[in-house]
Order: structure tokens, then C-alpha cells, then sequence
């Protein structure tokens, strides 16, 4: 399984460094392959057993409303924002075009 787990993630590495702008170092790719063959022992839980379990957090309860907040709009100036930006062309913002290393960022 592990190997199987490794051969997926180095597919998906060049897809991933071309969409993040970002190269992936071995160490990287090993830690990815390790997080990812850890999560799998969720897979080895039989949930047939566990019927009696009841959940201790509940987003929402049966007996209760839960109301969204009323959010205000508030006008943004242009200007402000613009003032964020590093750099500029004819007043758009512009993006790192070169690959970064992901210890660099």
C-alpha cells in the first residue's frame, strides 16, 4: 500500500508544482507520502462496531435554531486597495511569474 501511496503523490507533483508556482523537494514529497499513509488507518475502522457511539459535538441540534449572522456591507475604496498591492501594471496586480521553492515563501 505504501508504494502505491508514493507512485499516486509523484504523479500528482508536477500538476501540483505547475498550479502552486512552487517546486517540491524530495523531503517534501516523503513527508505528503507519510501524512497521507497515516490518514489511511481511518480506512481500518470497522464502523459496524461503533453503533453505540453518539457523536460528542453537534453543529446543529434537533431542538434548536441556529441563525445565521446579518453581515453589513461596507464600500470599499479602490484606491485603499491598491495599496496592497508590491506591484502594479495599469492598475492590476501582478503575480510572482518564476517557481519558488516552498522554504523560500
Amino acid at each position: 500500500m505504501a508504494s502505491t501511496v508514493k507512485q499516486s503523490v509523484t504523479k500528482l507533483v508536477p500538476l501540483l508544482e505547475r498550479l502552486s508556482l512552487v517546486r517540491i523537494n524530495q523531503d517534501a514529497l516523503d513527508r505528503v507520502t507519510r501524512c497521507i499513509e497515516f490518514s489511511q488507518q481511518i480506512d481500518q475502522i470497522d464502523t459496524n462496531k461503533l453503533a453505540n457511539v453518539k457523536p460528542m459535538i453537534s453543529p446543529t441540534t434537533d431542538d434548536e435554531c441556529i441563525y445565521m449572522r446579518d453581515d453589513s456591507i461596507e464600500r470599499t475604496d479602490r484606491i485603499e486597495i491598491i495599496k496592497n498591492a508590491q506591484k502594479l501594471v495599469e492598475d492590476y496586480f501582478v503575480t510572482p511569474n518564476k517557481h519558488k521553492h516552498y522554504s523560500d515563501l
